[in-house]
């Protein structure tokens, strides 16, 4: 509280300023919940701008002062306050990690993960890390989209595995078609040899 500017009461506690969010419809869940949040947007710019934006996603209310953050507090449930943190969170995070997100994923993370900032931001390293294996090339002949590519990491969406195979095996074959003198794989001959196929498709089986 002392933090958030509120200032003590006669006995060293914050009484009276507990009571007056109470009776003002704001829970001690909603209020610990975006108190945290406000605190840290107070101290970091980045954070800042996320919340604000999400807030004003939800409530349409833009907000830069606590006095507004108490609106927001006495005028939504609970749970939609603690939703505009998470996903204020998660769009931090992704800003940090330099990866451009659409609302839609967002959204998407946060309905169907349980996320902190600390994870989230190794979710965004992992498919930042993806994606710069498989490169543009990768993806179109994979037929493949960053959101996708999100999903398959974080878990979510359709045909999980089936996605992070197609990764894998793409991002060997981009890495590979780097190197002219490299060979892909694919098969074995009969006495057990492995045939090379894919970028040396002309060099013969039993080599």
């Amino acid at each position: 509280m002392k933090g958030l500017g509120y200032q003590q009461d006669a006995d060293g506690g914050y009484g009276s300023t507990l009571a007056k969010l109470l009776d003002s419809g704001v829970t001690d869940t909603a209020f610990a919940t975006f108190a945290s949040s406000y605190k840290q947007a107070q101290t970091n710019q980045g954070f800042a701008a996320a919340l604000n934006d999400w807030t004003e996603k939800y409530t349409g209310q833009s907000v830069s002062t606590f006095e507004d953050y108490f609106d927001v507090l006495a005028g939504n449930a609970p749970a939609e306050v603690q939703e505009i943190a998470e996903l204020a969170g998660i769009q931090f995070m992704a800003d940090n990690a330099g990866f451009d997100i659409s609302d839609q994923d967002i959204r998407n993370l946060g309905e169907q993960l349980d996320l902190d900032q600390e994870q989230a931001g190794q979710l965004f390293s992992n498919t930042a890390r993806d994606l710069l294996s498989l490169g543009e090339r990768g993806l179109r002949r994979g037929n493949l989209t960053a959101s996708q590519v999100l999903e398959a990491e974080a878990g979510i969406g359709g045909n999980v595995e089936q996605i992070k195979l197609r990764m894998s095996k793409l991002a060997r074959e981009e890495g590979l078609s780097d190197d002219p003198t490299a060979s892909i794989f694919t098969d074995f001959n009969r006495e057990g040899a492995p045939v090379k196929k894919g970028l040396q498709a002309n060099v013969s089986e039993g080599a």
